[in-house]
């Protein structure tokens, strides 16, 4: 019998390997770090959605809104259905004063995932800033019927009906 042929030690994926390296970062919350190596490992390969991914909420993580917004933007020109980056957008649209631009971002998640209570919240809340009052009400009360465990819908739903003296609606809430 012939003897059989020695195994070749297996190498990893280089980029595995970096991206690794940067989830481990941020695992340990030294987002200063992760940011470096998702940077340099895009210098190398652009696009690459992950990396653009972790970069974005890296950078929001430190506070770095414009840069975020860029790149979950770079993100879903590559992979428009990526439901956590459409909501981090909007939720970074929302807290930059964008409502209009976050209720746009809410609504596509919402086309990706139409049972996603929190993204019907974070539409609700976006569309309340913008004074689609009656709107906001109706996703309000989607999401507090998608997820009976989500309270924050309810209070911002209560606070919205009394705002609009909906008394029966508000106490049918209590």
């Amino acid at each position: 019998t012939k003897p059989a042929a020695p195994k070749k030690a297996t190498q990893k994926d280089p980029a595995e390997v970096a991206l690794a390296a940067a989830q481990e970062a941020i695992d340990r919350k030294d987002y200063a770090a992760a940011v470096t190596l998702l940077e340099n490992f895009l210098f190398e390969q652009p696009g690459h959605a992950e990396a653009l991914f972790q970069l974005a909420y890296c950078y929001s993580l430190q506070g770095r809104s414009a840069d975020a917004i860029d790149m979950y933007r770079q993100t879903l020109e590559a992979y428009p259905k990526l439901l956590p980056a459409r909501i981090n957008l909007g939720l970074l649209l929302l807290e930059s004063n964008q409502p209009a631009e976050a209720a746009a971002e809410f609504a596509r998640a919402l086309e990706i995932n139409p049972d996603h209570a929190r993204a019907h919240h974070y539409l609700a809340a976006a569309l309340e800033q913008t004074g689609k009052k009656d709107e906001a009400v109706e996703h309000y009360r989607r999401a507090a019927a998608l997820e009976a465990s989500f309270v924050e819908p309810r209070r911002a739903l209560l606070d919205l009906l009394l705002q609009k003296e909906d008394l029966p609606g508000a106490s049918a809430l209590l």
